[in-house]
Order: C-alpha cells, then sequence, then structure tokens
C-alpha cells in the first residue's frame, strides 16, 4: 500500500500485508483481520473493532476496541512509535512451555489504561513458574492491563511492571489434579481420573509426565487422566471373571448327564428324568441296545463374546473369545468323578481409553455328582493360569507414550448344584440352585514403556454367584434327538467391581482403576439339542446367553461325548 490517505480494514475477511507498505496516513481496523508480516511502519494503526496480527512492523498501535494478537502463531510485532491499550480491549498471547511467547516491541511508550491479556497456551511441558516478555517499550511503560486470564488448569498468570516492559509469569496455583484433604480445587471428575492424577502430582516437578500434564486445559488433563489410569488392567479382571463361567457352565452341563446305568437296551432316557425311579418310560428314546457304560471321555468347543455399556467412570468394553475344553469321567452306580482341562483366550478392546489386549488361560479341574432318587447333586472346582497382554497408548497434549504389559494372574473357582427332577407329561423338568465362588490373583509386573508405564501390583479379589432356574427338555419326534433348554436369573455378590492396584514405574503414590461392575443380576437363558448317534457317541449344540442393563454375553457350544 502506498500514498497518502486512510486504509480502512472493513468485513469479517483477512487481508494480509506482506510487503513494504510506503502508506502515509491512518489505517482503522474495524473488523476481521489485518496481518502485518510486512512493513506499514509509516501509518498508525487504530482498533475499533476486529484483530490486528502478524509478525511484521506497523507505525503505532491505538487500541479503542478490539483485540492484537502478535504474530501468526508465536511471533513479534513491531511498532515504530507508541502503542496504547484502552478499556475492553484484548491482548491475546500464545505462549509455550520453552518460554517461547508473543510480544509487542515498542520503541515509543506504551500507555495501558485497562484492556484484557488473553492467554493462550501451547502444547509442550510447563515448569512451575516461567517468565515472558509480552510487551517492551523503549520509551517506558504506564498504567496496567485490567486483567489477565488463562485457559490452562494448573498454571496462574500473572503480570508484573518493569520500566519498559510488562512480564507475563506462569505460576503453579493450588488447583490439584486429583482430591485431596481440604477444600482445594481439583480437575479429576471421576474416581478413575481422580487415583491417576494424585499418583501423578505426586510425582513432581522434573518429571516429564508430570511437567507435561501442568500445560494443559482441564479438559486436556481429564482425557489424560483416563488414559493414564490403566483401566484396561482393571478390565482385563472382568475379563478372567467371564471366562470363569464358561468353564463352570461347561462342567456342569457335563455332570447333568444321565448315569450310564439307567439306559437299558433299546431306549435312551433325557438327562434330567433318566435315573428317576418309575419315570424312565415317560421319556424313553429309542436307541440300539449298548451295555452299561462306567468311563466316558468328552470334549466342548466354545466361541463367545460380550460387551458391557461404561459406567460414567469406566469406558465400554466388547470382548470375543473361545477355546476348548476335554474331561474324562468314572462312573459308579449314582456315583460320577470326572477330571477336565483345556485352553481358553478371550480378546478384549476399550477404544475409550486407546487400550486391548487378551487373557490366554490353561484350566483345569475336577468335578462329580451324585443323584438321590429325584435329587441331584453336583460339584467342582476349577484353576485357571492366565497370561495377560495389554497394549495401551497415552497421548495428550505435549506427551505421548506406548505401553505393553506381559503379566500373570490366577482364577480359583469352586462350584456346586443342586436339582430336582420331574416330570410334565413328555416334558422333563429340573428346578435347581446353584452358588459358586470366584478368586482372581493378579501377579505383580511391570508395563514397558515410557513415563506413563505402570507396576501392576498383586491383588486378590474374590466375588461370588447364586443360581436359581428351571431346565427343561424333551424328544423331538421318534429318533434320539432331544431338545434342551433353561432360564434362570443369576445374583453376584462380593467384590463386584473388578479393580488393579497400580503404581507409575518411575515413583509417585499407588492408587487404583475399577472396570465396569459385574452385573449383579443378570437374566440367564440357554437352548440346546442333543443327538445320541450310537451305542457310545452323543453329539450336541447349544446356544446361551446372559443378559443385565448395562452387559451382554452370549456363547456358542458344539459337544461330543464318547462312553467306554
Amino acid at each position: 500500500m502506498s500514498g497518502t490517505g486512510t486504509l480502512v480494514k472493513q468485513g469479517a475477511g483477512s487481508l494480509n500485508l506482506t510487503g513494504t507498505s510506503t502508506l502515509s496516513g491512518p489505517t482503522t481496523v474495524s473488523a476481521g483481520l489485518l496481518a502485518v508480516n510486512g512493513s506499514l511502519a509509516n501509518s498508525v494503526v487504530t482498533l475499533s473493532g476486529g484483530t490486528l496480527g502478524g509478525s511484521g512492523t506497523v507505525g503505532g498501535i491505538n487500541v479503542q476496541s478490539g483485540t492484537v494478537a502478535p504474530g501468526n502463531s508465536i511471533g513479534t510485532l513491531n511498532v515504530a512509535g507508541n502503542v496504547g491499550f484502552g478499556a475492553g480491549t484484548v491482548y491475546r498471547v500464545e505462549l509455550d512451555g520453552t518460554g517461547a511467547s508473543d510480544r509487542i516491541a515498542a520503541t515509543g511508550a506504551a500507555t495501558l489504561s485497562g484492556g484484557q491479556v488473553q492467554v493462550l497456551a501451547a502444547t509442550g511441558a510447563y515448569a512451575d513458574s516461567t517468565r515472558y516478555s509480552i510487551l517492551t517499550a523503549q520509551g517506558g511503560v504506564s498504567g496496567q492491563f485490567a486483567s489477565v486470564t488463562s485457559d490452562l488448569a494448573f498454571l496462574t498468570p500473572l503480570l508484573s511492571y518493569d520500566p519498559n516492559a510488562v512480564v507475563l509469569t506462569m505460576t503453579r496455583n493450588d488447583t490439584d489434579f486429583g482430591p485431596q484433604p481440604g477444600p482445594r480445587a481439583f480437575v479429576a471428575a471421576t474416581r478413575n481420573q481422580a487415583g491417576a492424577a494424585n499418583a501423578a502430582q505426586s510425582l513432581g516437578t522434573g518429571n516429564r509426565l508430570y511437567d507435561a500434564l501442568l500445560g494443559t486445559t482441564a479438559e486436556q488433563a481429564r482425557a489424560g487422566f483416563d488414559l493414564l489410569s490403566g483401566e484396561a488392567h482393571a478390565q482385563a479382571v472382568s475379563v478372567a471373571i467371564e471366562d470363569s463361567h464358561l468353564v463352570r457352565e461347561t462342567i456342569l452341563n457335563r455332570a447333568r448327564a444321565p448315569f450310564g446305568a439307567a439306559a437299558s437296551g433299546g431306549s435312551v432316557q433325557g438327562s434330567f428324568t433318566a435315573d428317576l425311579p418309575g419315570h424312565a418310560a415317560v421319556t424313553a428314546m429309542p436307541a440300539p441296545a449298548f451295555e452299561t457304560r462306567r468311563f466316558t471321555i468328552w470334549g466342548e468347543a466354545i466361541g463367545a463374546q460380550g460387551s458391557t455399556d461404561r459406567d460414567g467412570n469406566a469406558a465400554s468394553m466388547s470382548r470375543r473369545g473361545g477355546g476348548m475344553l476335554l474331561g474324562a469321567e468314572l462312573e459308579q452306580g449314582q456315583w460320577r468323578l470326572g477330571v477336565a482341562g483345556g485352553y481358553t483366550k478371550t480378546d478384549f478392546d476399550l477404544d475409550a481409553r486407546r487400550s486391548d489386549g487378551d487373557v490366554s488361560s490353561v484350566h483345569g479341574a475336577l468335578y462329580g455328582g451324585a443323584r438321590f432318587g429325584a435329587i441331584a447333586l453336583r460339584a467342582g472346582a476349577a484353576y485357571a493360569w492366565n497370561d495377560v497382554d495389554v497394549k495401551r497408548s497415552v497421548g495428550f497434549p505435549g506427551f505421548a507414550d506406548y505401553l505393553r504389559l506381559d503379566g500373570r494372574s490366577a482364577t480359583a473357582q469352586a462350584f456346586a448344584e443342586i436339582g430336582y427332577g420331574m416330570t410334565l407329561g413328555p416334558v422333563a423338568l429340573e428346578p435347581f440352585a446353584q452358588i459358586a465362588a470366584v478368586t482372581i490373583r493378579t501377579e505383580r509386573e511391570a508395563e514397558q514403556g515410557g513415563a506413563a508405564a505402570l507396576t501392576v501390583l498383586a491383588r486378590d479379589q474374590s466375588l461370588g454367584f447364586t443360581t436359581l432356574g428351571l431346565r427343561a427338555e424333551m424328544q423331538l419326534g421318534a429318533l434320539p434327538l432331544v431338545a434342551r433348554g433353561m432360564l434362570g436369573w443369576r445374583y453376584a455378590f462380593g467384590d463386584t467391581t473388578p479393580a488393579a492396584d497400580l503404581a507409575f514405574v518411575s515413583g509417585g503414590l499407588p492408587f487404583r482403576s475399577y472396570a465396569t461392575p459385574i452385573a449383579r443380576n443378570a437374566l440367564l437363558a440357554e437352548a440346546g439339542l442333543a443327538w445320541k448317534v450310537s451305542n457310545a457317541a452323543t453329539l450336541g449344540v447349544s446356544y446361551s446367553a446372559a443378559i443385565s442393563d448395562k452387559a451382554r454375553d452370549q456363547a456358542l457350544r458344539g459337544r461330543i461325548d464318547i462312553a467306554f
């Protein structure tokens, strides 16, 4: 821009002056943005609205209303003259953790008659106290700004005035990362956030993680606490608990099979009524004659998936997996004793926490059963050795880390069931009651990674389940084909919210993270078919589901039993 006259910037758009403008006369910004990235050294810029920015040179600045924002990100706006800020005006300053900031550098005087300094902090790690020279004036500084604000949660901006400069100091304020004793302000909003926040705060100045959190807004800090909480380790405990259901149900399903001595030549009976005195004819199905079997081997393949909704603290989780269990058992009259073992693997994802993992388990079990007239008793105990692989990504402004854990845990459970067999026409019925106790033991292991790496501390947690329900089965047609169903209600008690005790590898206070709670009440349903294919072999397939207000689990099973 050249010549003599008045330049007026109007409208909401942006005008970027990059060359050397020799304009002699006033410039007025009434709306939009004027970015001076060249020279407008012979013109005094008056703001009556809009924004003045850029890293060039102007002849003077007179801010009546509007905003001055030096640079195009962080930069210096040079003034070959005087600077004046009036009441209600804004000086917007960007800064970062290295000590760099926007600045106005004037050769004349600076007159401050109010106005607000708005601090916009860039990503990065900040020290507890950092000084920034945001305005210099060779002709001296008179007056003060009315206020200063910042978008950072843990650093408060303070202004000080030297004879020729305005200095901004970012100082650690009294806002805590998480809740502390006393009426102090804090940022964490959930108990998982609070645990990670207090542990991170205890790391102190000089720790890379702590310093990065100082330079965050409240929203950024809460998102960071969620990722730092290691929630996936608590969710891995939840996965192990859900896997215990699969093993327990598989063994009890086998323990409900009829005793071989109840089968007579030419027929086979339903599993719930085969042993009932006087009821064999009700559920008899045609089959080749066979001798009494005392030894049975069996196998069951399982595929399962499930999901749990978030609860306001922990994130939603999806899981899918499966495995195989094999067993062998002996019968003597109305008694049976069996052993079983197998392998399962379940993958899980927590997208909201940028985490995923899997639980691989080797299982071993003992079980038995007996019938006394219409009453059936079944019981067992199982143990699982779990390999837990968890991968997490932690990222928030100024910080990034990738963590991995190859950990260990163990699951022990004991269970018992009582049922009462009866018939209703062609249908065999069994009301039943079941109880199970489950304990998860987590071993101490450390993640591999950077400053956000956690140590998973050893912890035991126990819970129990009671189930009341009704099973039914009946023959389909003239073939030895049986349809089976079950409807029940399961109640959980004890440590129903899986948790993990954690601590940062680099030090600090230990803390606890929680998974989504195990449903206290769940509706159970199952449907399946069993086919006696020969004297010695039975094939079966079934589908089961467990539904609660925040969780859904389902499993598909295929089974084979071979008797000798």
